[in-house]
């Protein structure tokens, strides 16, 4: 895929136009058509029938993984763990759970044997994490998760054929040409999020009217400040639908706000880059519905114990099933939530969790003249970042970041130095990065490491 993208780039945007308009469902394939089906078939099957669903992909992966991945192979043995005998969805707890650092510093025993460069891709989980991580991802597995996500804002009365307007972490550059473009096949007009001035919102406003979109996608973050620069104004959005939120966690005020400002109901859903958990609210409640189709997931307590019951706090573990190229079995997401118990008015018997306390921090990094950046928009997921393992970002005074940085492989001056140049692109060259290499981050009182600590007081920026 990281070629179909190359090639995608020097497609001129009037060919670009004429392949939107071919239905999504064709330019997706077989495999997206064939998840919205199942989807559509399963949602409200009872909740032995789901079970099963489960068990079948999970042990398939097993199997599959066992066959044609070398670390599973040998994880397997050492566990005296023999996929071809498992016969219920517990026994998946004889495993060990697998974490970040072991993935990252076993990528290439990681890969399936029969992937390529044909029928792959690279991906990189969130920078701003503070633990970016390679993954490698079939083609397929692309569109196969729009195919959950599309099912999830069904929801609220999404289709693929809406116009949306987005505001993600895309790297966005500094020329003005670039602080918003069109991604013509998902019909979506995408906003930087990092360029939040009263001038580009302003624009930003005029856009989102002109391109007359259906609904908002993104980073909370991002839409609050819109918001609240619209309601500076006192203007009225009329014509959005919904507002798609991902990737960041999110307060009743801000999702008050964000609804009051569009008059228009906020959807929130739960997932990962590394594709192995994913849920959404329902029609009824905010709780994320987990597709058992998607991944089985598992809660564990701070000794590594499974959680069972309702109402008791857990890391998020996840064995991801749309993605064969690179599994990831028992793999610690980082993020915790709780079980809710008791059926859900929507009649779907799928897992639910709330209370989800994600990763990615809403913070901003101040830079000299004062402009603002939401911290989530940042990225250290490529290139000149390949050989981070975890990262933190401190901020003591406007335009200077220190950027604390472990790595298990050797960083060169020249490393660092891309690192920095990088990053200070990224913000208009307002803000000056000192990277630093050191064996731990600072850590919180409950043994957490914040990937952002901001020291400044932003009432007085």
């Amino acid at each position: 895929m990281n070629f179909l993208k190359e090639i995608y780039a020097n497609v001129p945007d009037d060919i670009k136009k004429i392949y939107s308009i071919v239905p999504f469902s064709l330019r997706a394939g077989r495999g997206y058509s064939f998840t919205l089906s199942s989807i559509a078939r399963n949602q409200f099957v009872s909740k032995s029938e789901l079970e099963l669903i489960q068990f079948n992909k999970l042990k398939e992966l097993l199997i599959a993984s066992s066959n044609n991945v070398e670390y599973y192979s040998e994880l397997f043995e050492a566990a005296r763990f023999n996929p071809f005998k498992f016969s219920e969805l517990k026994e998946i707890e004889a495993l060990p759970l697998l974490d970040r650092m072991t993935v990252f510093n076993n990528y290439e025993r990681m890969k399936n044997r029969s992937t390529s460069y044909l029928n792959s891709y690279e991906g990189y989980t969130g920078g701003t994490t503070g633990n970016p991580l390679k993954i490698l991802f079939d083609i397929k597995s692309h569109f196969i998760e729009w195919a959950y996500i599309h099912a999830m804002w069904k929801r609220v009365g999404f289709s693929a054929r809406n116009r949306r307007v987005s505001l993600l972490g895309v790297p966005f550059r500094k020329d003005a040409a670039t602080l918003w473009k069109h991604n013509y096949p998902h019909n979506e007009l995408q906003l930087s999020p990092r360029h939040m001035t009263d001038e580009t919102m302003n624009k930003y406003i005029e856009l989102i009217t002109d391109f007359k979109a259906d609904y908002i996608y993104g980073l909370p973050s991002a839409i609050t400040v819109l918001a609240q620069h619209i309601q500076k104004l006192q203007l009225n959005m009329l014509g959005i639908k919904g507002i798609l939120c991902g990737s960041e966690n999110m307060s009743q005020r801000q999702r008050e706000l964000i609804s009051d400002t569009f008059a228009a109901r906020v959807y929130t859903w739960y997932g990962q880059t590394e594709k192995v958990v994913l849920g959404g609210e329902c029609e009824f409640s905010e709780d994320y519905h987990l597709f058992p189709e998607y991944g089985y997931t598992e809660l564990i307590d701070e000794r590594g114990e499974v959680i069972y019951e309702a109402g008791r706090a857990g890391e998020i573990v996840g064995t991801g099933f749309i993605n064969q190229a690179m599994p990831l079995i028992r793999y610690r997401t980082g993020d915790f939530a709780e079980y809710v118990d008791g059926a859900c008015r929507c009649r779907r018997n799928y897992p639910r969790l709330k209370r989800v306390v994600g990763r990615r921090d809403p913070g901003k990094l101040h830079g000299k003249d004062g402009t603002s950046y939401l911290f989530s928009s940042i990225e250290t997921q490529k290139g000149v970042f390949d050989k981070i393992f975890k990262c933190q970002f401190i901020q003591e005074k406007p335009g200077f970041v220190v950027l604390n940085l472990m790595s298990s492989k050797t960083l060169s001056e020249s490393d660092l130095s891309g690192m920095a140049l990088d990053l200070a692109s990224q913000v208009d060259q307002s803000i000056q990065f000192e990277i630093r290499v050191v064996n731990d981050l600072i850590r919180t009182e409950n043994g957490k490491t914040p990937s952002l600590i901001q020291k400044l007081d932003e009432r007085r920026i």
